[in-house]
């Protein structure tokens, strides 16, 4: 089962999961995921675009939507300056 935990950068509940690679995912525990429906409205003549809230084991990772992201960005790390 999964356990949710607080994101050390903005508190926001995270889940930490293993991808199929082996490396570790930080995941919102809810998702902002939307789905985007297409549809045709043969009486006009034109597509119909819908949106709807992704459900079910549809997850983002965190670092999309976390303010404090780029603090754990392996780019974002000082490196010494005797390297």
């Amino acid at each position: 089962m999964l356990k949710p935990v607080p994101c050390r950068g903005c508190g926001k509940t995270v889940y930490f999961v293993k991808d199929k690679r082996g490396k570790t995912q930080i995941l919102d525990t809810v998702a902002p995921v939307w789905r985007i429906k297409i549809g045709f409205d043969s009486a006009k003549g034109v597509p119909i675009y819908e949106a709807e809230r992704a459900s079910g084991d549809t997850y983002v990772t965190h670092f999309a939507t976390c303010p404090k992201a780029s603090f754990f960005s392996a780019s974002k790390k000082e490196v010494p300056s005797n390297a």
